[in-house]
């Protein structure tokens, strides 16, 4: 081999360490953040008890967690195209500004209101970031070759590794620095995270299209997902049949079939709806959304059971789920492994299948359960969310065209956001916080559903636009 056929390959392993690195930093601050706040909670009601009193106590809670998630969702679609038309760098480094400096006036927030508002804001950047960064990693790491399982599964796994790990950051941030750190400690590492992206990131050449962007269609789609995440999570709010929960629903339903409507008649649609007729990308979305509807049982109702039931104080409650972060992001890799040898369709089953056992190990916890029963669950759920990261992702993307890659990397994560309030809101409506047989139906239905994803990854295996 020439010496300058040398230096090319081992420039390209370089730059895709680089944007490996970039990416997983990127989209670990923006899940970290989305759920950080949950153990900060009772400290941002204690300084603003008048706005607390007028919200009531439940409503409170579940908006602090969801503003961010709410836009986080909704953006998705929209940004991925965006991105693809004027360049993924701009749009990485403009996602993460926008997360840092909403990140700083989320910190000095004055009212519940205000932290709300530049917490939905936030959101939108987040948003941006972890859409983005799977495109990017597309780019040097196509997904016919062994490294783009490796690669996503590694990425994945910081992605879930992220969102359990939170409370263990949230709990201790604001037992020793106060609520407003929950935000603050993510700043400079985010700010730091922006200034590599602009140093190493090389900006492509602008993509032009012959027709315009389809701004209706994305504001129908924000609307849309925006629409479907409060309902979700209204339903913990305002329980599942109240009046408010299902004119939520309705208000989705209407939109979805203006959206659809709308996207039938423009010629580049910001959704494309022939995604949602190709079985092995929907299997996929579905397996993805299951893993984070798993991931947030573990990181919200793990340390509330032990915070409120086995009265631990809020650091070790916190901290406890630390095993299930580190077991997801450290067998990442082999999940990525596992998928080059095995294929798609094994991996992520063996996955979901572990997911269950542990939330099976939940659902007979008491006052007495030992820390050693709870760890064990923690670390089968750790590794079994870990295993179907990089074949749900790679089936999504070979299941589709080149052309696609786009679409299908937008509405493939807003699947996996719209866990969140699912976690959140749905099963979070079986929650009674001082109730131990609702945290053990909580972990029983988590691990139903971890079994539906096992059986959805057999919808991988169908081949279409050259899927294996």
């Amino acid at each position: 081999m020439a010496v300058g056929q040398v230096k090319e390959i081992n420039a390209s392993r370089s730059n895709g360490l680089m944007v490996l690195g970039l990416t997983s930093a990127g989209s670990f601050l923006v899940h970290l953040s989305g759920g950080i706040m949950p153990l900060a909670v009772p400290s941002i009601m204690h300084e603003f008890p008048a706005e607390t009193a007028a919200l009531g106590t439940t409503p409170t809670i579940v908006w602090t967690l969801i503003a961010y998630m709410i836009t986080f969702a909704a953006v998705l679609v929209p940004a991925a195209k965006l991105a693809d038309v004027y360049g993924h760098k701009l749009f990485f480094s403009l996602g993460l500004l926008t997360f840092t400096a909403f990140g700083v006036l989320s910190g000095a927030a004055w009212s519940i209101a205000s932290l709300l508002l530049f917490r939905f804001l936030q959101g939108i950047g987040g948003g941006m970031v972890f859409v983005v960064s799977m495109q990017l990693l597309g780019n040097v790491y196509p997904s016919d070759t062994p490294e783009s399982a490796t690669a996503l599964g590694v990425w994945r796994g910081f992605v879930v590794g992220a969102s359990v790990l939170a409370p263990a950051v949230g709990g201790p941030l604001t037992v020793w620095l106060g609520w407003r750190w929950v935000s603050w400690a993510l700043v400079p590492i985010a700010a730091v995270v922006w200034i590599l992206s602009l140093m190493w990131l090389k900006k492509e050449e602008q993509t032009t299209r012959s027709q315009p962007f389809d701004w209706t269609g994305s504001v129908l789609t924000v609307a849309s997902f925006s629409l479907l995440a409060v309902a979700m999570a209204g339903t913990r709010i305002f329980g599942a049949t109240s009046t408010n929960t299902l004119l939520l629903y309705g208000g989705f339903v209407v939109i979805s079939i203006l959206l659809v409507l709308v996207e039938r008649t423009v010629r580049a649609p910001v959704l494309n709806l022939s995604l949602f007729r190709n079985l092995p990308y929907m299997a996929a979305s579905v397996a993805t959304w299951i893993v984070c509807v798993g991931m947030f049982a573990v990181m919200m109702f793990v340390p509330f059971f032990m915070l409120y039931i086995q009265k631990y104080q809020i650091i070790p409650a916190s901290v406890a789920v630390i095993p299930a972060s580190i077991t997801a992001i450290v067998f990442s890799y082999v999940g990525g492994y596992l998928t080059n040898k095995w294929g798609l369709v094994i991996p992520s089953v063996l996955g979901f299948l572990l997911v269950a056992a542990g939330f099976l190990l939940l659902t007979n916890l008491s006052p007495q359960t030992p820390y050693s029963q709870i760890l064990a669950a923690l670390v089968l759920t750790g590794i079994g969310m870990s295993l179907p990261l990089a074949p749900t992702t790679v089936a999504a993307i070979r299941a589709v065209s080149k052309g696609q890659i786009a679409d299908a990397s937008g509405l493939l994560n807003t699947f996996h956001n719209l866990g969140r309030p699912t976690g959140v809101g749905v099963l979070g409506s079986f929650l009674v916080v001082t109730s131990v047989s609702s945290y053990n139906s909580i972990f029983l239905w988590a691990a139903i559903v971890s079994l539906i994803g096992a059986v959805a990854s057999f919808g991988m295996r169908i081949k279409q636009h050259g899927a294996p």
